[in-house]
């Protein structure tokens, strides 16, 4: 239970409390299982609060300090949390389903098995951050900074993630399903056992990806054994695929209008049902396929 003397200071408002936290910089907030839902928590400094299983739902939390916080099953659906700072915030399990998420800073926090759905994380900063199994789906992740994170088991179906970066980031095994990753930058990254079906790749830059689980550069770290890649009825028009490991994955209906495939690993791919028209084929590795005539 939470400590009824901090409850208290804190209802009196932000700025009884911040200058509270000033004087106090030693003192740990302890929040656990409070109720605060569609309260007015604008500003607040909450940085290394004791928060776990509190609920916030529809709370205004925009700006707000929660550098550090214990934040694990917490109620956030609906939360107000515009530039709020969460970085290495410990979050497991906890649920931001249509929260607010625009401008926020997550870097190195641990977000593992989060709900995001429909959530706003527009120009969001999530550098180092840890996603494995968190649920995105539907979410608006446009222009947001997932270098280094680890999204693997991740769930994105149907998220929106033009603009975003993804330098360095993890995303073995993720779901994609109809994903709008158009002209995203994705070179070199780990898709071993992504599921995007019917996504967006249009003008993608998927250079050197590794899409299949026997690249010795491919490392797991959510355990678990990949399927082959699910590729099927993915949009890769005018998509850079330059040296991507594509062996075995799952190509029927898959569009490569104009893509470069060249010096790409598509040994074990079925082509018959790909459209290659006009794709640049150069150097492709392909032992047990037949390349299908291009409009080249």
């Amino acid at each position: 239970m939470a400590d009824q003397s901090h409850l208290d200071l804190l209802r009196r408002g932000k700025d009884a409390w911040n200058h509270w936290r000033r004087q106090h910089p030693d003192v740990q907030p302890d929040l656990k299982e409070v109720d605060l839902g569609g309260t007015d928590l604008k500003s607040v400094n909450l940085r290394n609060a004791e928060l776990n299983f509190a609920s916030f739902r529809n709370a205004d939390l925009s700006q707000a300090n929660l550098h550090s916080a214990f934040l694990n099953a917490v109620d956030l659906r609906g939360a107000k949390l515009q530039g709020a700072d969460l970085s290495e915030a410990d979050c497991v399990g906890s649920d931001m389903g249509e929260a607010d998420l625009s401008g926020a800073k997550m870097s190195k926090a641990n977000l593992y098995d989060v709900s995001f759905r429909g959530a706003n994380l527009s120009n969001a900063d999530v550098t180092h951050s840890r996603l494995i199994f968190a649920g995105l789906v539907r979410a608006n992740l446009t222009g947001v900074s997932f270098d280094h994170a680890d999204l693997s088991g991740a769930i994105l179906e149907d998220a929106e993630l033009r603009r975003s970066s993804f330098r360095e980031a993890n995303l073995t095994m993720a779901y994609l399903v109809g994903a709008n990753l158009s002209g995203v930058n994705l070179s070199g990254r780990q898709l071993v056992g992504v599921y995007l079906e019917g996504a967006d790749l249009g003008e993608a830059n998927l250079r050197g990806v590794i899409f299949c689980k026997f690249n010795p550069r491919w490392v797991s770290t959510s355990g678990g054994e990949p399927q082959d890649a699910d590729l099927r009825e993915v949009n890769f028009s005018n998509a850079d695929l330059r040296n991507a490991d594509l062996r075995s994955a799952s190509l029927a209906g898959a569009n490569f209008d104009g893509a470069n495939l060249s010096g790409a690993d598509l040994r074990g791919v079925d082509l018959s049902a790909v459209d290659l028209s006009k794709a640049i084929l150069t150097g492709v590795i392909n032992n047990d396929t037949d390349i299908p005539e291009t409009g080249n």
